[in-house]
């Protein structure tokens, strides 16, 4: 390995660890909102990550040019996303009509232990608007959740009913 290479792998290990951190950070925040607001502080954040994403979503549009109308729409985005902190899956079904990924290794879950209502719930409501801002009928569920203790994850991209 040259120099070079050495000095790149180094950086990223370090905004790895610094993703993990953000991500313990995160998880502590939430579990402290949720024990202490409950339920309501749940909904009150799905809103907000839910505007969030119909706000993104044009944007993620434009930048990743994504011309479909369906579920392989928001498969484009999670692709993009999971390559970005290492996470390893694969598609199961993905179709127009809906998407299914299986996720095995997600370095950032350990740090989310804490509250896998991040993966669980917040996660699934920013994809939701990201979907609704570019005007696609879909919804995102996260199924299973490495967060909450389940073996993988599994994202599902289905019509909303």
């Amino acid at each position: 390995m040259s120099e070079k290479e050495k000095k790149l792998q180094q950086k990223i290990n370090m905004l790895n660890m610094a993703v993990m951190n953000w991500c313990r950070w995160a998880s502590l925040v939430l579990r402290y909102t949720l024990d202490t607001y409950g339920k309501e502080a749940l909904e009150g954040l799905k809103k907000k990550f839910k505007e969030s994403g119909r706000k993104v979503g044009p944007l993620t549009q434009r930048a990743l040019k994504i011309e479909e109308q369906d579920a392989t729409a928001m498969a484009k985005i999670v692709d993009m996303g999971d390559e970005a902190v290492d996470i390893e899956g694969e598609w199961v079904e993905l179709s127009a009509g809906r998407a299914v990924k299986i996720e095995k290794v997600c370095p950032i879950a350990r740090g989310l232990r804490e509250a896998p209502e991040f993966c669980g719930d917040l996660i699934p409501a920013f994809m939701e608007g990201e979907l609704e801002g570019m005007g696609i009928p879909f919804r995102a569920v996260i199924a299973k959740n490495l967060a909450k203790g389940d073996p993988v994850c599994e994202i599902i991209i289905e019509p909303k009913e």
